[in-house]
């Protein structure tokens, strides 16, 4: 696969995603919701529109890619790795969001629920989050566009071309360094492994820690810069860390 066939597959995907959600988004004014309501319908339309747009895709340009996912091994050395990724990686959002607040007078970490979200609402965020958008996400940019970018390729230039595609799927300006770095560690795990189970596990991970990180961030509470800066470099220390030790010992 050339990079530039890459690209337009990834534009393609984004736009089947954007355009099925804004089709079932138009459903809305036939009902009358509340805005709570539609919190609860616009997760629902993410989840349909991100498994469309994924099948759809599959259909058209990897209709020969065979998904089997088979169970992963764990054992302490894959724990000690995950351990250090998912408290790297939050520890350097947390200081890089807060940062940004700070500069932009936003208010990433604050949390306009007071952390007074209604456990089915909780539960149906874990279901994208966790399962639906790691195993989506992962297929796609992991398992089609960095394995396939590879073979015409170095495995370097696929990760960072894949970890782009990725941070350019989220549309979210802000969180773009996080999500690159993200991506970066998924893209180096399946490198590692060969196994796009290991990059899932990982996503779905994090996403859930991330989550529960939020969803008890009650109020606003902005960290002096010292401080943002400190979670940033161990963070990014620790993402490192991790990083060595998978380039010097075998995964499994």
């Amino acid at each position: 696969m050339t990079v530039w066939k890459a690209i337009k597959i990834s534009l393609i995907f984004i736009f089947l995603g954007s355009f099925i959600y804004s089709l079932l988004d138009t459903l809305k004014f036939f009902w009358d919701l509340n805005n709570f309501q539609y919190s609860f319908y616009k997760i629902i339309n993410n989840i349909i529109a991100q498994i469309c747009s994924f099948l759809i895709t599959k259909r058209i340009f990897f209709s020969s890619e065979k998904i089997i996912l088979k169970k992963v091994s764990t054992n302490s050395f894959i724990l000690i790795v995950f351990v250090l990724f998912v408290l790297g990686d939050v520890s350097f959002q947390y200081g890089f969001n807060n940062i940004l607040d700070i500069i932009l007078k936003t208010n990433t970490m604050g949390n306009v629920n007071g952390g007074n979200i209604p456990l089915s609402y909780f539960i149906l965020r874990l279901i994208k989050g966790c399962l639906v958008a790691p195993l989506v996400e992962e297929l796609f940019f992991r398992k089609f566009i960095q394995e396939n970018l590879a073979k015409c390729y170095s495995n370097t230039f696929a990760l960072i071309s894949s970890s782009i595609l990725f941070t350019l799927y989220h549309t979210d300006l802000n969180s773009s360094v996080q999500i690159f770095i993200l991506g970066i560690i998924l893209g180096i795990i399946f490198i590692k492994t060969q196994r796009i189970e290991y990059s899932i596990l990982f996503h779905s991970i994090l996403n859930f820690v991330i989550y529960i990180v939020n969803y008890s961030y009650q109020e606003q509470s902005l960290q002096s810069s010292s401080s943002n800066f400190m979670y940033v470099t161990v963070g990014l220390l620790t993402i490192i860390l991790g990083v060595w030790i998978l380039k010097r010992k075998k995964f499994i």
